[in-house]
């Protein structure tokens, strides 16, 4: 009446049908990820959550940031405790989202007087 052998809860097909779904799961995920975030790449909406940081470029300026064709290299010699030092960045930060050849480098000339003294391989002296 009772069987010796025990009865297996699986048998081996079953077991290969779980593994290759949880295999097609994992590689359905990963190309989902994958497509997401190309999508997200190239199609961005760059949305401001609070009008105090939102800065408005004129038509002039946006076309002449869409014109510049050269690498531009920005560097702010400010203090970063400054009231008005956020506003320059602000500004600054959209000519860069506007135009990738912008890029934008801020010394802080009184934490940091070794970096604003050298630049480029060069000392500057005052």
């Amino acid at each position: 009446m009772d069987d010796p052998t025990p009865k297996t809860s699986f048998s081996a097909g079953r077991r290969w049908g779980v593994f290759f779904s949880v295999i097609i799961s994992i590689a359905a995920v990963i190309a989902l990820v994958i497509m997401v975030n190309y999508l997200g790449a190239r199609y961005y909406v760059r949305l401001t959550l609070s009008a105090q940081t939102r800065q408005q470029l004129s038509p002039q300026t946006v076309s002449l940031l869409k014109s510049i064709t050269n690498e531009v290299n920005i560097i702010i010699y400010y203090d970063k405790k400054d009231e008005l030092y956020g506003d320059i960045v602000t500004v600054l930060d959209e000519y860069r989202l506007r135009n990738p050849k912008i890029s934008v480098q801020t010394i802080d000339y009184r934490a940091d007087v070794a970096a604003a003294l050298v630049k480029d391989d060069v000392i500057y002296c005052a």
